[in-house]
């Protein structure tokens, strides 16, 4: 339910540490939690919707991979990243 809810789900699949940002927040406003990455570290993660858009916000010490929906390219993040996204 919680990757659900933050919308970053693993996909090591594609590498170590990638995970697949795809977020459907319905009629949920905001949420915000932690998901453990293996072999230690956490991602913090915060979002709001705002209208048709949402405020998406990581935070990890570790750094990974996010492939988010409908884009090309992934983003790598280490400390603090924040993303706007257009709400599903």
């Amino acid at each position: 339910m919680t990757r659900y809810m933050l919308g970053l789900r693993p996909r090591f699949d594609l590498g170590d540490k990638h995970y697949e940002l795809n977020l459907k927040p319905g009629s949920l406003t905001n949420a915000s939690g932690k998901l453990p990455i293996p072999g230690g570290g956490v991602i913090q993660i915060n979002w709001k919707k705002m209208g048709n858009q949402v405020s998406y916000t990581i935070v990890t010490a570790v750094p990974i991979t996010i492939h988010v929906a409908n884009k090309d390219k992934p983003v790598k993040v280490i400390g603090k990243a924040s993303l706007t996204l257009t709400a599903n």
